[in-house]
């Protein structure tokens, strides 16, 4: 057998996989976000034509698709940090506090989404750099938060947000408004798959979620 190779650290290789992730994270934005605004012109055609269970439906991944956009900006933020922050991190054998938030959230990227390979080069060559033992420990000091995680791992909201967003939809684009579901009444409509079970799951408690839904729509060419 061949012995396993061993990864030593490499700024410029560090560097590219950076730039090379975050050329693909562009290109995935726009490209989710376009699908939304196509899905949004399905939705008000439907919402015309008063087939609210479709319309629902449709609504459901608009939700799901703009809180992984949220998620794939903030990652890339961090991936835009970290860049910056490499020729500190090539000079210095200690890592700087400023420079831990940035590189667990990439690393947790790496190890938990298939969105950007190019993040597990980067994640090996940081092992590399303050040796892995040393490197899991930081990792251990300040991971990403359970709702930084949530934007990648999330696969549906409540029906109640659904509803609310919809109604919403309806009311900007001056369509016929759906009834919603009064909590005592018992309703089916098709969702989405369930949510994962053991993961961060959004709630009616997050009063801060529609409104963040409501800015990706502003960001997101939603008008």
């Amino acid at each position: 057998m061949g012995k396993k190779q061993t990864v030593t650290f490499d700024s410029s290789r560090c560097k590219i996989s950076l730039t090379t992730a975050k050329a693909r994270l562009k290109f995935t934005i726009e490209k989710t976000s376009d699908k939304n605004y196509d899905k949004l012109k399905d939705v008000i055609k439907l919402l015309e034509k008063e087939k609210f269970d479709l319309a629902f439906i449709k609504t459901q991944n608009i939700m799901v698709n703009n809180y992984h956009l949220k998620g794939m900006y903030e990652l890339d933020d961090h991936i835009e940090h970290l860049r910056e922050e490499l020729p500190t991190i090539s000079k210095n054998s200690e890592m700087a506090s400023s420079i831990l938030p940035h590189m667990c959230a990439i690393v947790w990227a790496s190890r938990n989404s298939s969105l950007l390979p190019d993040l597990i080069t980067v994640s090996q060559q940081l092992s590399a750099k303050y040796g892995p033992e040393k490197f899991e420990d930081f990792l251990k000091l300040s991971y990403p938060s359970e709702k930084f995680k949530s934007y990648f791992t999330t696969s549906a909201f409540p029906d109640k947000f659904v509803w609310k967003y919809l109604l919403t939809i309806a009311e900007d684009h001056r369509c016929p408004i759906p009834t919603i579901p009064s909590e005592e009444e018992e309703y089916t409509f098709p969702t989405l798959e369930s949510v994962i079970p053991g993961v961060y799951y959004p709630t009616e408690d997050d009063q801060a979620l529609l409104e963040d839904i409501r800015k990706m729509q502003e960001m997101d060419k939603f008008k």
